[in-house]
């Protein structure tokens, strides 16, 4: 047997087995307790990254509307379908979307200001958008 401490990789293949086959006395319950928690971590974190990168391009596309290219639209596209598929896959994190919304928007400027040279006192204080208009805000070019 191996131990979380030895070798991760040996121990979550050991684990997993005894858990198929309903062994509870091989069972590492405190480590896999742990590595369950930085699963729902994770999951939130990247949730999060996504939702923080859309409202970062919808800031620059309504500050920067000289600028607005198919990349962008497409990057917001992007960053929204990789949000929808993610509630899809884990429909729970939609009770989370509109407080990683406000909490990631002071980085969402943070970021604009790095990458557009824009103030951040240019920008809402607070984020003007709900986690349903950042998914619905359109950004087309319109015809060309």
């Amino acid at each position: 047997m191996h131990t979380y401490e030895d070798d991760l990789v040996a121990w979550g293949e050991e684990q997993a087995i005894a858990l198929r086959d309903h062994r509870g006395d091989k069972l590492d319950w405190e480590h896999l307790a742990e590595e369950i928690e930085g699963l729902v971590a994770s999951e939130k974190r990247s949730l999060k990254s996504q939702i923080r990168r859309l409202i970062m391009h919808l800031l620059k596309w309504d500050k920067q509307s000289s600028l607005r290219s198919r990349s962008w639209a497409n990057t917001i596209e992007n960053a929204r379908e990789e949000i929808k598929e993610a509630l899809e896959e884990k429909p729970s994190l939609r009770n989370n979307t509109e407080e990683f919304t406000v909490t990631m928007y002071r980085r969402a400027v943070r970021d604009a200001e790095n990458e557009t040279g824009i103030s951040k006192r240019d920008f809402p204080e607070e984020c003007p958008f709900t986690f349903e208009e950042i998914m619905a805000i359109p950004c087309s070019l319109g015809a060309a």
